[in-house]
């Protein structure tokens, strides 16, 4: 018998045992993956939900960026220090944006 036949006859082998044990064990299998695919759900709502809470944390900073700069201009007392400070805390919300 050849190289190639006997090569052959092994694959055809391996590939019957693995579909007997597949079929044999189909029940456990599935199980199996439902918990997988159960494991990988909660985790999916638990980043989401975790990405939602940082998405509204930076928004909120944000906004209180801009009403606190609404406020220095209603004033008219915005001067360079104001402007400084409202820039130091716009880089540091894209950080904070930037680390998510």
């Amino acid at each position: 018998m050849s190289r190639e036949g006997l090569s052959f006859i092994i694959g055809v082998a391996v590939g019957a045992a693995a579909a007997y044990y597949s079929i044999k064990h189909k029940d456990e299998i599935l199980a199996k993956m439902e918990e997988v695919e159960g494991i990988l759900k909660e985790k999916k709502e638990a980043w989401s939900a975790r990405a939602k809470e940082e998405f509204e944390r930076a928004v909120a900073k944000f906004n209180q960026v801009v009403d606190k700069y609404a406020s220095y201009v209603k004033s008219g007392a915005s001067s360079e220090d104001q402007k400084y400070e409202i820039v130091e805390d716009l880089e540091r919300i894209k950080q904070e944006v930037r680390g998510l």
